[in-house]
């Protein structure tokens, strides 16, 4: 993927005790046809097995599981593999 933009990449977890040498990140692409087509899913989708419960904590589940399999499905997921050592020389 050819971009101009560099990426920040925060570590929230505490170092192990054996170094290791690539880390794998994962990120969503974000390109306007992508988000186009999951505003297009969420704009067609037929809400009402969220909107017809009454358990809020219920309605909440559904409304996660929706978004995130629309999310799924509209935009892609690239990974990519980052030795430490280019880590170290940023």
């Amino acid at each position: 993927m050819k971009t101009d933009h560099r990426a920040l990449l925060i570590n929230c977890t505490p170092p192990s005790s054996t170094p290791t040498h690539r880390r794998t990140v994962h990120f969503f692409d974000l390109r306007k046809p992508f988000i186009d087509a999951l505003a297009l899913m969420v704009s067609e989708y037929d809400w009402s097995c969220v909107l017809q419960c009454t358990d809020i904590d219920l309605a909440y589940e559904r409304f996660l599981s929706v978004t995130q399999t629309l999310t799924s499905l509209s935009i892609p997921l690239h990974t990519i593999t980052i030795r430490d050592n280019i880590l170290q020389n940023i």
